[in-house]
């Protein structure tokens, strides 16, 4: 997969939920923040044929996904910045 995966997606698709992960994107579209993570939790919420059980898995891998999201972002601004200082010292 070009985009990599998602732990709830890969979860989602593998009880034959992935209509889910297609309602979350439609909704995206409407919501302001763009938070598809957010969206599914939503809809995991208000699925009537999601156990609570498969709930607070779904929550759990959603929490685990926004931890490595930030983690990724928070890598990529200490790269950005390593490059701005070595570009500094190369050009000056």
């Amino acid at each position: 997969d070009k985009n990599g995966t998602t732990r709830v997606g890969d979860w989602l698709r593998g009880i034959g939920r992935s209509d889910i992960l297609e309602k979350a994107v439609s909704m995206v579209g409407d919501v302001a923040t763009g938070d598809f993570l957010g969206a599914i939790k939503t809809l995991l919420k208000k699925d009537g044929d999601i156990s609570p059980e498969q709930e607070k898995e779904g929550n759990r891998l959603i929490e685990m996904d926004y931890a490595d999201r930030s983690s990724a972002r928070d890598m990529y601004k200490v790269d950005k910045n390593m490059s701005d200082e070595i570009a500094k010292r190369v050009i000056v």
